[in-house]
């Protein structure tokens, strides 16, 4: 059964396709046209990433999947804890010698 676009109507490939096809893609590195043939189109999968990422559904995504794995691991959604590299602060332009 096709998924429903945002105009409403029936989209030609189901959604969850569409999302293997952008997970692959990301975890492989591929061209877009190299995609498998067992996936939708490439041009389909490049038109719902190109959507979702202007409309930003991709952090969104990626924060929820990184809140979700962080609570399956039994740690705190908002961590108190930052830890900075000192490096950093020691070659950063502008900062007094005295702070560092």
């Amino acid at each position: 059964m096709a998924s429903r676009q945002a105009s409403g109507r029936r989209g030609r490939y189901e959604m969850r396709e569409i999302v293997n096809a952008l997970l692959y893609q990301g975890r492989t590195g591929c061209q877009w046209e190299l995609l498998p043939h067992d996936f939708p189109p490439p041009g389909a999968v490049k038109y719902y990433f190109y959507i979702w990422r202007d409309d930003g559904i991709g952090q969104t995504i990626h924060g929820l999947l990184g809140w979700q794995m962080g609570e399956m691991a039994r740690r705190r959604a908002d961590p108190g804890l930052l830890v900075l590299d000192a490096r950093s602060v020691h070659a950063a332009a502008g900062v007094p010698a005295e702070s560092t």
